[in-house]
């Protein structure tokens, strides 16, 4: 897992503005046992799709829609 994150997170420097890199952190660090940035990493994705109408695919979320990345990011949120 923490070469996925090196990897991921050189892509979040590339393009920050991807929730769906953004979301793919947060999960991996999470099961890194790394709550604290995973949570961080979560926020940030409700905070990126949140503007975005739901219906909106996301690119780089393999047809996810903004509104679904939303609840998934806000249920993992939710469940610490």
């Amino acid at each position: 897992i923490g070469a996925s994150v090196d990897a991921i997170r050189r892509a979040i420097y590339l393009a920050p503005d991807s929730p769906s890199a953004h979301f793919v952190l947060g999960s991996l660090l999470f099961r890194q046992g790394n709550r604290d940035k995973a949570r961080t990493s979560m926020e940030t994705v409700v905070s990126l799709v949140e503007p975005v109408p739901p219906e909106t695919t996301v690119p780089g979320a393999d047809g996810l829609t903004a509104g679904r990345l939303h609840e998934t990011a806000i249920a993992y949120l939710e469940s610490w």
